[in-house]
């Protein structure tokens, strides 16, 4: 290994153009700079200079060839997702120097099995393979072995991030805070217990967990309680986390954003009478799901709600939806059949874009804006039927080509059927257009369309300036 490897400024490490290997970092390096090593999969050891203080965010992000990590006496602070994605790491022992430690530093790490902290540390300590905060006595790091202290007040966000080995979780009395995200992406967690202790469970803490089996709460918490395999907050009646084999109370009014998220074994979920809000998210990805009945009581379907479930053939929607998120069913690639409740004013943004075994639809007299991208990629369409009360089809609304998540959202109230519409939509022949249109873009229908409209209507007007087939009715 040669010196020219590394390209040094004023004791930061910068860049490293070596062949991998066991890096020997040189002499004189004081801090490593972000990102020297990412993605660096040759590298099988790093040893470290005397003198080092500072390793920075991403330094070693996707270093996978390296099993042991010894952070030499000096370092007073790692970044954030430092070692980020190193899978195959083992082993890590922290100095008695070190003060600050970024949050994710080991993020994705999931084989990791022994963590220690220099008895000598001032500021954190080791117990049970996690490493803790000891002024705070919160836990900041853990791994698939680890055994949570009865010391502990707090579990940190991404502690235990993308623990994918077998493990079983019991959260000590004493624990009154799980932080957002402390578990995410633990597809080896099978059961959770958390005690009466715990009063604040953040956001996502348990989210993409797909391989739990069973919630536990002690029965004498205040704030959550279990039922049915589910974690509940119980004053909101909020479903906040579910697995595959949840039974949903009948008690429950809300559905928690991403309560079952990436659950790809969940094929089958009774969503009770007396439910009104499905939260953002909340049964995205859920592969193995065929069929979904949707109870009178629903108001709100939130964003993504349902996006992703590309088993899904059936839907039967709440007549009482008022609110219909962007990308509510977006990429139910096997959806054939969708009833759209006369209770929804708008079809929003994206809304089943992607639902490319959609043949039909039926669009009530109550829907007056259908938004863009909304029915994008339904390339088995061959009957729309457009409400008589529509103000404005945006464009590429049924856009018959390959559609993505990326698209920019661009609204409008002017009563009209926008440029590109209904482009793509080959086996789309005829569509019917209400009097109470008023502007058509020349660009809207495309090719070989008939229209079918009402006598005197803007739309036998155009049909018949831009030489497109129609039929009075």
């Amino acid at each position: 290994m040669e010196i020219c490897d590394f390209i040094i400024e004023h004791g930061v490490l910068e860049k490293y153009n070596g062949d991998g290997g066991n890096v020997t970092i040189p002499a004189g390096v004081t801090r490593i700079a972000q990102r020297v090593f990412e993605g660096r999969t040759d590298i099988t050891a790093v040893t470290f200079p005397k003198g080092l203080i500072g390793i920075s965010d991403w330094a070693f992000s996707g270093c996978s060839g390296i099993s042991h990590i010894v952070i030499p006496e000096g370092v007073t602070e790692i970044g954030a997702m430092a070692f980020d994605n190193c899978q195959n790491l083992r082993s890590v022992v922290f100095p008695a120097s070190i003060t600050h430690i970024g949050c994710g530093i080991f993020s994705r790490c999931n084989n990791i099995t022994n963590l220690s902290v220099s008895k000598n540390n001032m500021r954190f300590h080791s117990d049970g393979n996690c490493l803790i905060d000891t002024e705070t006595n919160t836990l900041l790091i853990g791994c698939v072995s680890s055994v949570i202290p009865d010391h502990v007040k707090r579990i940190a966000s991404y502690s235990f991030d993308s623990c994918e080995s077998s493990m079983n979780i019991r959260i000590p009395e004493g624990v009154m805070k799980i932080d957002a995200k402390a578990f995410i992406d633990c597809s080896g967690l099978k059961n959770i217990t958390i005690p009466s202790s715990v009063t604040d469970i953040g956001f996502c803490a348990f989210l993409n967990c797909s391989g739990l089996e069973q919630i536990t709460v002690s029965k004498n918490n205040q704030r959550y309680h279990s039922d049915g395999n589910c974690l509940i907050e119980t004053a909101t009646k909020t479903l906040i986390t579910g697995c595959h084999n949840s039974d949903i109370p009948d008690y429950i009014i809300c559905i928690g954003c991403r309560a079952f998220q990436n659950c790809e074994t969940l094929t089958d979920i009774t969503i009770p009478y007396g439910v009104k809000s499905i939260e953002v998210e909340a049964f995205n990805n859920c592969t193995k799901l065929k069929n979904i009945v949707i109870p009178d009581t629903v108001e709100i379907i939130g964003n993504g709600a349902f996006a992703n479930c590309s088993s899904l053939t059936d839907v039967t929607v709440s007549d009482n939806v008022t609110s219909l998120g962007n990308f509510a069913f977006a990429f139910c690639s096997n959806l054939k059949r969708i009833n759209i409740p006369d209770s929804l004013t708008s079809i929003s943004y994206h809304a089943f874009g992607g639902c490319k075994k959609l043949t039909s639809i039926t669009v009530p007299d109550s829907v007056m804006f259908i938004k863009r991208y909304a029915f994008a990629d339904c390339k088995a369409l061959t009957s729309v039927k457009i409400p008589n009360n529509i103000i404005c089809i945006e464009k590429n609304a049924f856009d018959g080509r390959e559609t993505s998540s990326s698209y920019p959202y661009i609204s409008s109230d002017i009563p009209s059927v926008e440029a590109h519409a209904f482009i793509g939509c080959k086996k789309l022949t005829s569509i019917t257009v209400s009097d109470g249109v008023t502007n058509i873009d020349k660009r809207a229908f495309g090719k070989n369309k008939t229209i079918f409209t009402t006598p005197g209507s803007y739309a036998e007007q155009y049909a018949k300036e831009n030489n497109i087939p129609f039929v009075i009715q």
